[in-house]
């Protein structure tokens, strides 16, 4: 007994040893956000980020300064039971659909309320654009056309880079050598999130391919777009967002903002810490397009543009879109199946916030994943 207890020990130590061999041959050769990565994914028993890290980062606050309260329809209408059932099984822990500028279902689930904040994910790449067309607007840029190395000479080394416009790192058209993959450890993707030295990183990006000519969804294209709007407008996004969007469209609650390090930049291509109504309220600002309380803040050709597909049918200026299903929709869109999804046709917003979407849906076979149109059925249903 006292042998195998020698040998257990033994066999401890070597692991131990060899943990911290690797450990320090990961910071050693510059990867060391990969032991941050496994200690807030797999340590915590998931398989990759979740909507309630922002406490594991560092954040920039978005202040809501004067918040208005949603109209609420009396009475609410409610889910059918199936959907309900649907809901709960399927990681979602906000469900809100609004109809005529009023919030007509609201259902939290697994300790989610109205006060509470989540991870946006990539529906960020959506109001990065949106930033983008404020500084067009603000005449802090050109135009889409202007090319990036106006902001970023890093891109004035290549021919391809030289061509690289401001616009085709928010319509994903950007031809970036980047590999989007949000489970493998030793990848770019998950470096720029874990990791602390984000603009050092991205300034180690090229232009591999023609840019303009194909689409590839990207998520340095957008991190590169939050930087060139950084450099033009000569404010953090976090201030410029709360200056364009939270507090004129009167948020509820303050937001988290990402960063990579404190005093860092933020982290454009997700991360936008906000609760459910305050999402609805992003939705409610591109249906009415950009429209609120009566002030044109955006001009509405930015808001067609960005609603409309470029090369690709199912993706404009930083959102997702299927103009050909009944009814139409466009929307933001992130990670583990955030949603804020577009119907104006039916002068409708649906938000579906989750971790994770673990069921099946009916199969659509169309551009969208098929979650996107059950949600939409489903939400239009509770109408």
């Amino acid at each position: 007994m006292k042998r195998f207890l020698k040998i257990l020990r033994k066999i401890f130590y070597f692991l131990v040893l060899l943990i911290f061999i690797t450990v320090l041959g990961l910071y050693a050769t510059g990867n060391g956000y990969v032991v941050k990565g496994f200690r807030l994914t797999y340590l915590q028993g998931n398989t990759t980020a979740n909507i309630y890290d922002a406490d594991d980062f560092d954040n920039r606050v978005i202040l809501a300064q004067h918040p208005q309260s949603w109209n609420f329809a009396s009475p609410m209408h409610a889910i059918p039971e199936a959907l309900d059932k649907k809901l709960s099984e399927d990681n979602t822990v906000a469900f809100l659909v609004i109809k005529n500028d009023s919030v007509v279902v609201e259902k939290y689930y697994d300790g989610h309320d109205e006060k509470k904040v989540s991870n946006s994910f990539s529906m960020a790449k959506s109001v990065t654009s949106l930033l983008m067309f404020f500084a067009i607007q603000d005449g802090f840029i050109k135009g889409t056309e202007q090319k990036a190395s106006d902001f970023l000479p890093q891109f004035n080394a290549t021919e391809f880079g030289k061509k690289l416009t401001v616009g085709d790192l928010s319509r994903m058209t950007a031809g970036l050598d980047w590999d989007e993959s949000y489970y493998s450890p030793f990848n770019v993707t998950t470096e720029s999130y874990y990791g602390d030295e984000l603009e050092k990183l991205m300034q180690k990006v090229s232009v591999s391919s023609a840019p303009n000519q194909e689409f590839h969804y990207q998520s340095g294209a957008t991190e590169l777009l939050g930087m060139v709007i950084k450099k033009a407008t000569g404010k953090t996004l976090s201030a410029y967002v709360q200056e364009k969007l939270w507090i004129p469209l009167g948020m509820e609650s303050d937001a988290l903002w990402t960063i990579d390090q404190k005093d860092g930049i933020e982290k454009t291509f997700c991360c936008i810490n906000a609760t459910a109504r305050d999402f609805a309220k992003l939705g409610q600002f591109v249906l009415q397009k950009g429209k609120w309380n009566g002030v044109q803040l955006l001009d509405s050709k930015y808001i067609e543009t960005m609603t409309q597909p470029y090369l690709s049918p199912q993706y404009g200026y930083g959102f997702w879109m299927d103009h050909q299903y009944k009814p139409a929709l466009h929307l933001f869109q992130g990670h583990l199946g955030q949603f804020i999804i577009i119907v104006p046709e039916k002068n409708a917003v649906i938000v579906r916030l989750g971790n994770g979407m673990e069921s099946t849906y009916p199969a659509k076979n169309l551009v969208l994943n098929d979650a996107i149109y059950y949600y939409t059925d489903q939400g239009l249903k509770c109408l």
